[in-house]
């Protein structure tokens, strides 16, 4: 009998310390899920990391709009009015690092392009502020961005989440993902007239060429594109257009050879509203680098090298881009969908966030420039260049 009340003691002993152990890891496991946060993506301990995470701003700034052209963020103070500086123009973003304290520094110019470039960001979490008159001030928003995803290149993008803190400060965490397959970010396609220019026919044929080479070389490099060539229509929700959206594709290059002006050379065109650097750097590039010439034709003082000049909207009295392929790829950015009557057959267009960074190739002159584009060259290099300079 006293054997008996031994073993059963030593039972109660074990079934005691069991209760105690789920008791303590049970707790541990409460408290540790209280405290976790899903956001923490480097060495740092949780407490230092939520102390940084959630430490209190001294000084704020608050914006209250947002849009994408191409992999490029827009802030804006305000409601954001097209061609209109604000309070943001001219300041500087900074990204710190919450686990190193790095920073990278974007300057905000007026032009929808030079912004904050979200490709350019390596993985981490990052706290956002700007500097205004020499003070730096923790961005802060009521607003909610949804995950925004950047080009692709060798099958793999940056999934960037905007996650504020409990004071509402703005934080960047950037992660480097797989690409569905079916992700496309670049498309191309060639002007069928809606530039007023008769684009049929043997300058057709050699603007298909063209744009062929171009996505061509773009996926041997890593990018996913996409030639547009059984469209008939850039309007509409079957209209090429609509694809670009749907996709939220990051760049719309439309090809076009001249068959009416007696000029030669390439020309590039893109935004007014947006900086002329790439298309700057693209014409060096080629001019430097291939046999091709700039445009003999000017625009304004310069060949070559055109930003979309502007045109007067009679529903709205308000000033637009002309061409009509950048204008109504760039969603909120270039006011798509508001311009005419058949830009409001874009309704998925208007004020939508992600807009397309879109250059207008004239790559030449059907009447002088036809021999030398009857080859996929002029495509290959400047695909080539375009990847060296973006």
């Amino acid at each position: 009998m006293q054997y008996v009340r031994a073993v059963q003691r030593k039972k109660n002993h074990f079934l005691l310390i069991f209760i105690i152990i789920i008791v303590i890891v049970g707790g541990s496991l409460f408290l540790f899920r209280k405290k976790a946060s899903p956001i923490v993506i480097c060495s740092l301990s949780q407490e230092k990391y939520d102390l940084k995470f959630n430490a209190e701003p001294t000084e704020v700034f608050e914006f209250s709009d947002y849009f994408f052209y191409g992999d490029v963020l827009n802030i804006k103070n305000k409601t954001y009015e097209l061609g209109v500086s604000d309070a943001t123009t001219a300041k500087s973003i900074i990204l710190v690092n919450l686990c190193n304290d790095e920073e990278y520094i974007f300057t905000l110019e007026q032009f929808i392009d030079r912004h904050l470039d979200l490709s350019k960001i390596e993985p981490g979490m990052y706290k956002m502020y700007i500097n205004e008159t020499l003070v730096k001030k923790a961005l802060t928003t009521k607003l909610d961005i949804p995950v925004f995803n950047t080009i692709t290149k060798n099958d793999k993008h940056k999934a960037v989440s905007f996650i504020k803190n409990k004071f509402g400060v703005m934080h960047l965490k950037v992660e480097e993902v797989s690409s569905p397959k079916e992700k496309t970010d670049i498309f191309l396609e060639i002007d069928y007239g809606h530039q007023d220019l008769t684009n049929t026919g043997v300058g057709k044929n050699v603007s298909l060429l063209q744009a062929e080479a171009i996505s061509r070389q773009l996926n041997t490099l890593g990018y996913r594109s996409k030639v547009l060539n059984n469209i008939d229509k850039v309007y509409g929700e079957n209209g090429s257009l609509s694809q670009l959206y749907r996709n939220q594709a990051k760049y719309y290059f439309v090809l076009a050879m001249d068959e009416v002006n007696n000029g030669s050379g390439i020309a590039i065109e893109n935004s007014h509203f947006s900086s002329k650097n790439i298309v700057n750097s693209l014409m060096y590039q080629l001019v430097k680098k291939t046999n091709y010439k700039k445009s003999n034709q000017r625009n304004v003082n310069e060949y070559g090298v055109i930003r979309s000049w502007l045109i007067k909207s009679e529903l709205t009295k308000r000033f637009f881009d002309s061409n009509n392929y950048i204008r109504e790829s760039g969603g909120y950015a270039t006011q798509a969908g508001v311009f005419s009557k058949m830009s409001m057959t874009n309704s998925f267009a208007k004020n939508n966030k992600y807009g397309v960074n879109t250059l207008f190739l004239m790559f030449g002159f059907a009447k002088n420039d036809l021999t030398v584009m009857q080859d996929d060259n002029f495509g290959t290099q400047f695909a080539i260049l375009w990847d060296l300079v973006r």
